[in-house]
This record gives C-alpha cells, structure tokens and sequence, in this order.
C-alpha cells in the first residue's frame, strides 16, 4: 500500500503547461499518476512566474487531482527552477599555510567555501556594474582543482606546505526565482520537499552517469526558454540557457497570419503531426494551408533559434561542437529545427535528435501516455532527482546566523558551512593567525622572533560546538565566534645576542670592568633596549682592545696625517697616533683580552720615515748600481756603476731616516757609466821598475789589439802583458791582478 511517505510527487511548472505524477519511491519507479494542465493566461513568461495566484492555481488543481487518483493527501512536492535563472562562476583563493601544519578535513573545506564567497563576490561586482541587486544563493559547487606549493594535487588533507591554491566553480540561483517557486507551492496548500534546476532534472533520464564520458549536449526547448547541458569526462560541465523557444515559433504565427495567441499555440503543435492545417484570423478568414507552406512562414524564427542554441553550446563546450545533441521539450517537435541545429553545428542529422518520455522504460516501471512525449522528460527527471538526491537539489532551511535570519537554499542536508555561505560569512574568521614576526639581522645573520598563536574562534549551534561539516536545520541558531589573532612579537636586545661575560683588566694602571659595545641600527643601545622590526644589531662577540678604549672614551681610529712632497708630488699617509701594548707585547685593536691583562696606552705614536712615503720601484732605483764584468788574463774583474741617492730637504739620506710633515724628498735613481781599457790599471798595479829590457807592453781586448781609450762592454776579455822586440812573451802572470806590487 502507498501513502505519502513511501511516494514522491513532483511538478515541472513551465511557462505554458503545468506537469505533475506521483512516483513510488523505488530502485525502479512506478508511475502512480500524471496529470498537466495549460495555464489559463501567460502567467509565465520566459520561465520566470509573473502572476503567483494564476499559477497556484492551476499547481493546486494538478494536487487535488492526483490526491484523489492516488487515494492519498499529498502534502510536499519536488520542483526544479527554470535553467535561465542559474549562474556559474570559477573562483580560487590562494593561502600562505605556513603556520598551519598539516591540513585537516575542515581546513580543506574552509579553503573551498572561502572561494566560493570570492565566486560571489564576482558576480556582485558584474551586477554592481550593470545597476543590478539581485541576491543569488549557492546552490552547489566543484573543486577544479588543488595546487600545493604551485604543484597540482588530488587531496590536500594531512599534507603541509608553504602556499595552497583551490580553484572550484559554483553555481548560483536567484532569491527571487527560488521564492516565486516556493510561493506558488505554500499557496496551492503545499510544501517544497525539494527543489533542482530543470536541466539536471532533464539530463537524470536522457544522460545517465554511464553515458556521460561521451561528449553530449542536451537541450530542454520549452515555450519561454532553451535550457542546455554539456556532458563531458564523465560529468556535467556546463548549464546555459536561450531566451528563445516555442513561444517566438507562436508568436511568429500571430504577427504573419493575424491570430490570437491561443490559435497560434494550436497551430504550431498541428505542424508536428498533420500534413495540413486548418485555421481562422481575428478577421474571420479560414485558412487550410499545406504544412510545408506554413513551415516557410516560420523557417527565419527557427533559424534564429537554433543559431543562438548553437552559440550557447559552443560557448559551454569551448568553442566545439559536441559529439551529438539530445532535443526535449514540447517544442523540439518544431518542424525543421533538429535539421537546422545539426547543419549549424556541422553535425550529421542523425546526430541531432528528439528523446520521447516512453524512452524512460530503463528507468520506470511504466511510463503514462501523457509523459510519454518529449516534454514528459523534465517532470520524469524531478521525480528522480528527488529520490537520488543529486548534488545540486536542496532544501529551504530558515535559521538566524549572528542573531539574523537566514533563508538557506542549498544541499539535501545542508550544513553550518553552506549557512556560512549564505550568510556571507567568511569560514577562516574562526582560525587564529599568529601575530606579526619580527625580522632582525645580528652580525649579519637573520633571527626570526614570532608573535604569540592567539586564540581559536568557535561555531556553536544551538549553543552546542560545532564544525564546518555539522547538519543544520530549521529553527536552528548559529552563532560565530571570531578568532583572536595573536600578538605581534616582541624583544629586547637580551633576547637576541649571546652577550660575553664581563672583563676586569688594567688600563694604564688603573683596574677597569668591561662591557661589550652595542649597535642597534648604528646607534649604542643596551641590553633591555627594544628591538624594532627589521633592526640591525652589530655587538662584538669577544672583548678586545677596541673595547677598553671605546670605553675609556678614547676614539680606537685616531690617526695622524703626515704630508711630503717626493719628487715634486705631494704624498700623504694616515697612522696610528698611539702605541697599545699587553703585558709589555705590541698590541693591535683587535687583540681578544682575558681577565688581569695590563694595556698600556701612549699618545707619541710613530714617527714616519722616508721609506713610508716610497714605492718599491723607487726603493729598489735608489739602492741599484750599472756596473760591468770583465776578465783580465783569464781572471774576473768588475767595473762599478754609479749609485742612486736620496735626499731629504736637499741633503743626503737614507730610507729608514725619519720625516717630518711638510718635507721634500728627491729620489735620484742609480745609472750606469761608461768604462775604458785604461781604468783596468787602475785594479792591476804595475811596477815599471821590473819591465824587461826592450820589451813593449802588449794590450788585447778579445783577441785583438787595444788603445786604452776603448770603451768596454760587460764580458770582454783582456789581456795585458810584456812582451820582449824579438816577439818573445814574457810570462803574463807578472801583469795579473793578484800579483802586480805597487810602490
């Protein structure tokens, strides 16, 4: 036995007919009863209700009716919202989650609500700028996709990383769409059970989930609008809609042949069937036309449709024509229109095709003969819709968010997330962002201080805790608590370095404590001295001499500046002005100092002297001589060049001399001179007293003879000897250099 519990009823309430069954609640569906009724004037226009009370009408008639067919009250109804009202829109956000840690299931899904609230805000600024304010709900959505560190990803849940990226798309309805529907049902004495968008309703009997790997389109033609849905990878990727259906073939017919619209309506279904047509005007003129004749009549009106049907499926599919199209609705039957659509989107004809309401037999039990025409495909899809509970069918939930009411339009069991949504409540208003770091660089070396974690925010419903994913319900008072964001960090500069231990020593006798020098952002500070973002901390890690003297007051860079002229151009060097020892050794500013070391600081400096002021070229001019080597009868003998000089203020000097500021010095570079045979005796005395008699003195230079006015050059060899007129040499050893007496 059926009652209401175990049945659903279901109304497809279009712009021209009314459609209603009641269906057993089972895997396979059996139709109970159907019924459809025309409404009595244009109460809707283009899928969009205009006059509720025309319209509640004609919906409480098709109850009445199937209450007494069925033997049963029927108390609640599934409706679908014409597929004109609905809007898309892909969103991302795009989150720094460094701070987060792993990413939990109610991460992931305030990531996806937070980019549907960003899809909204799109479309209000489009409406902003087109003067409109519309209030749209969400009405269901899809991830795209995650990206993870900039590295697409399935799931994000348990992952960490430092930046996340969720693409989704959302889909929207109207306020005023929802409510029209839900006004008509409570004035025909009804309830909404649910509510679903007309093409997926559709799509639920013509496109099951198996055949949507295949890329189709399918397009509900009813008498206001064109609904369309695109079918690819195994899912529905797309709903648009054509303000152009039966109602422009209609109206056609009123303006060419002077009828009423009601005549026109009856015209148009006779073309589908009949070979001839039979009619009067508002003048009283009877017409009987050949179909083909009137067909002519409205070939431009068809054309029309079909080439703004083929745009819209074009635009959805990315620019391609899908692999087939699928035709429902009462004015798919329309002569012409199936072949005109498939020669538009260059589709063979058998490519583009009307679905009959009897083709559901798969999926009914059994089908009635007024459901069994393409326009009984939609209230057939309702019933189904209601029982699967697909994605997009959703309940009216009224409940208050923050104290104000909130009429929540969105899944079969909605959820505190989708009242957030509707409420415009961003969902990370609840989690705690840690407070601002801060970033300082201590002897060049970044530190990070972070600020404290703060305090988490809380959902309580109906006063209980409760996460993203927990049930709402009608009456139900939501109420969020905001998070507490952290506090920004903050430090000492004792909180940053490793200060050294204090130093005792003797400073010139006298005992001394030292503490370490401290620069923050070029200025002395202390150890309790704050720290800003972004500072700069310069301290010494080891006490050193520099240390004692800074201390002391005494600059550690004193230095003299000491002027001369070297010549002709004037030079100037900087030093030291002191003299630093530790315990008696020399000591340079950096020395590290222990505890009891004695410094011992003197004011006399150093006084320059001239080799501070020289380069080495001119150190090594001053110091070099030209000289020459010869042998002489076989022994070496050098011949000295001329030295260089240095003068100081015109006097001699030498490098290690001291100066005075103001001095001039003349570098005079050591040259070679020239050397002739006869400064050979001046080596190689000779006593005349001993020459031989008669004997000459013989002078060779290479082996040849010599004047003692030749020049010599470095290497010659000489030969001096006596030597007797009958040509008979006399020892040469009696002339050598070692051996010569001189008087």
């Amino acid at each position: 036995m059926y009652d209401a519990q175990n049945t659903i009823f279901a109304l497809d309430i279009g712009t021209r007919t009314v459609a209603g069954l009641v269906v057993t609640d089972e895997s396979k569906p059996r139709v109970l009863a159907a019924a459809i009724r025309e409404h009595d004037s244009r109460a809707m226009e283009d899928g969009q209700i205009h006059d509720v009370e025309a319209v509640a009408k004609v919906v409480k008639s098709i109850a009445d009716e199937l209450s007494e067919r069925v033997g049963f009250a029927l108390e609640s109804v599934a409706i679908a919202a014409a597929g004109r009202s609905l809007l898309t829109q892909t969103a991302e956000v795009v989150k720094d989650i460094r701070a987060w840690g792993s990413l939990s299931a109610e991460d992931v899904t305030a990531l996806e609500l937070e980019a549907i609230r960003q899809a909204q805000q799109v479309i209000r600024q489009s409406q902003a700028q087109d003067s409109v304010n519309t209030r749209y709900h969400c009405v269901g959505y899809s991830v795209n996709e995650y990206l993870l560190d900039h590295s697409p990803i399935k799931k994000l849940i348990g992952h960490r990383g430092n930046d996340v990226v969720v693409r989704v798309t959302a889909t929207f309805l109207p306020e005023i769409v929802v409510d029209a529907l839900c006004t008509v049902i409570r004035k025909a004495g009804l309830q909404v059970r649910s509510i679903t968008l007309e093409p997926i309703a559709a799509s639920q009997v013509v496109i099951p989930p198996d055949l949507r790997l295949l890329n189709l389109a399918l397009v509900d033609l009813g008498a206001g609008t064109s609904d369309i849905a695109i079918a690819k990878d195994g899912m529905i990727t797309g709903y648009g809609m054509v303000p152009l259906a039966g109602d422009e073939v209609s109206e056609a017919l009123e303006e060419h042949f002077l009828l009423d619209f009601a005549t026109a309506e009856k015209v148009k279904r006779q073309l589908a069937t009949a070979s001839e047509v039979q009619f009067r005007d508002i003048l009283g003129t009877e017409y009987h036309l050949p179909t083909a004749e009137v067909v002519e009549v409205i070939k431009p009106t068809i054309e029309k449709i079909c080439r703004q049907i083929a745009e819209e499926i074009l635009r959805l599919n990315g620019g391609q024509s899908p692999k087939a199209v699928i035709c429902i609705g009462g004015a798919s039957q329309t002569p012409r229109l199936c072949e005109m659509l498939a020669d538009i989107l260059q589709l063979p004809p058998n490519r583009v095709a009307i679905r009959y309401g009897r083709e559901a037999a798969a999926l009914f039990a059994d089908t009635p003969e007024a459901l069994t025409g393409p326009d009984g495909i939609t209230p057939l899809g309702i019933a189904l819709s209601a029982q699967s509970r697909s994605v997009l069918s959703f309940q009216a939930v009224d409940l208050k968010v923050q104290d104000l009411p909130v009429r929540l339009f969105n899944l079969i069991a909605p959820t505190v997330a989708d009242a957030l949504i509707a409420a415009d409540i961003d969902p990370s208003i609840v989690r705690n962002r840690l407070g601002l770091a801060l970033t300082v660089k201590v002897n060049g070396m970044f530190r990070i201080v972070r600020g404290t974690p703060g305090r988490p925010g809380q959902f309580l419903l109906n006063g209980e805790p409760a996460t993203l994913d927990t049930p709402v319900h009608d009456g139900d008072q939501l109420t969020v608590i905001p998070a507490e964001d952290g506090k920004a960090a903050e430090a000492v500069v004792a909180d940053l370095i490793s200060v050294p231990e204090i130093r005792n020593c003797y400073f010139n006798g006298e005992l001394v404590s030292l503490r370490p020098t401290i620069l923050l952002n070029g200025r002395r500070a202390s150890l309790d001295t704050p720290v800003p973002d972004g500072a700069d901390i310069i301290y010494d890690q080891y006490l050193t001499v520099r240390d004692v003297l800074r201390q002391q007051g005494i600059s550690p860079d004193g230095k003299q500046s000491v002027q001369v002229s070297v010549n002709g151009r004037t030079r100037t060097i900087r030093m030291a002005n002191f003299r630093i020892t530790v315990n008696g050794r020399e000591a340079d500013l950096d020395h590290r100092l222990a505890d009891g070391d004695w410094v011992v600081y003197q004011e006399d400096g150093v006084q320059p002297t001239i080799r501070s002021f020289l380069l080495d070229r001119e150190l090594e001019e001053v110091a070099a001589v030209s000289s020459i080597t010869v042998t002489v009868n076989g022994e070496p003998l050098t011949l000295p060049g001329g030295p260089g000089k240095l003068l100081r203020n015109g006097k001699p000097a030498q490098p290690d001399d001291p100066v005075n500021d103001g001095d001039d010095i003349q570098v005079i570079p050591g040259r070679g001179v020239s050397h002739y045979f006869a400064e050979v005796f001046n080596y190689i005395p000779i006593e005349i007293g001993e020459r031989p008699e008669k004997a000459v003195l013989i002078t060779l230079r290479n082996g040849q003879p010599a004047e003692y006015s030749d020049e010599l050059a470095d290497g010659d060899e000489l030969v001096i000897r006596w030597e007797c007129a009958n040509s008979v040499s006399i020892d040469s050893e009696f002339v050598t250099p070692n051996n010569v007496k001189v008087d």
